[in-house]
């Protein structure tokens, strides 16, 4: 028996896969390993990866908790950098070190007010996104917390942002599916703005060359009395298909040229087989 052993958590999670036979150094005992890892935690580098020091015999240890698994920053700029606050609680009965925040790219960092957080307390994390690090108009980023919770040395948190000026196109991608060469195919394709602060039109349809003289595209405006939300503007695609089309697979990309000062150009892929 061994009593207030001291080591950090990134070994005890390490003794579960080499103890296991995981590969790597094997140990013919846990108090082998514990000696070990005992050693190594005086040694300043494994202090220097931000990993807490726990102790595994300890009643009611530090808990950190979320009160989401995941954060929505809504509409956000698309010139500037925006900020929001999140809490990061403890709810155990010792402090909680929050040692870095790691993310999957810097358009989405996070940082924290303060990195200990006492028992029964919260503090805030703030969460930047920046606009100009991505492209289109929507993003979800992954931001990893390390912290000294000795049960949740990491928790994952997804951080979704969204362009003010949104075109929304539905459906995207235009397919027509399986067809008969004699068949006359028609759908419509819905275009909304998703924000009110302006209006963003479709200047131009943009068909790539070689396509089939079958395919036509026209765009139709919808008369704001018919819009869903009257503050969002509407407007309609019409794709057809003509009968005559040679059997196989016909596939291209239609080009919208959008009066958006982000992002001018969207492309929509369009498909139809013939039997």
């Amino acid at each position: 028996m061994f009593t207030k052993n001291i080591f950090t958590s990134l070994f005890i999670l390490s003794a579960t896969t080499i103890l296991s036979g995981c590969g790597g150094q094997s140990y013919q005992s846990n108090e082998d390993f514990i000696a070990e890892m005992k050693e190594k935690v005086r040694d300043p580098k494994y202090a220097e990866k931000g990993v807490g020091i726990i102790d595994p015999n300890a009643e009611n240890p530090p808990k950190i908790e979320l009160d989401q698994k995941e954060f929505d920053m809504g509409f956000i700029s698309m010139d500037e950098p925006t900020e929001k606050e999140m809490l990061v609680h403890n709810r155990g009965g010792q402090p909680v070190t929050v040692s870095r925040i790691t993310t999957e790219c810097i358009c989405t960092e996070a940082k924290m007010k303060d990195d200990v957080i006492p028992s029964g307390e919260s503090r805030a994390m703030i969460i930047r996104v920046d606009p100009k690090r991505f492209k289109g108009f929507q993003t979800t980023k992954v931001l990893t917390i390390y912290s000294t919770d000795p049960i949740n040395t990491q928790l994952f948190l997804p951080v979704t942002s969204t362009i003010k000026g949104e075109v929304k196109i539905d459906p995207n991608p235009i397919e027509f599916g399986m067809a008969k060469a004699q068949d006359v195919l028609e759908q419509v394709i819905h275009l909304t703005q998703s924000q009110p602060d302006e209006v963003y039109v479709v200047q131009e349809l943009i068909t790539p060359s070689g396509m089939p003289e079958q395919f036509s595209f026209e765009l139709r405006d919808v008369p704001k009395e018919e819009w869903e939300d009257q503050t969002l503007a509407e407007h309609q695609l019409i794709a057809k298909v003509a009968p005559g089309l040679e059997p196989g697979e016909h596939k291209f990309r239609l080009g919208l040229d959008i009066s958006h000062p982000r992002y001018k150009d969207f492309s929509v892929p369009v498909s139809v087989t013939i039997e």
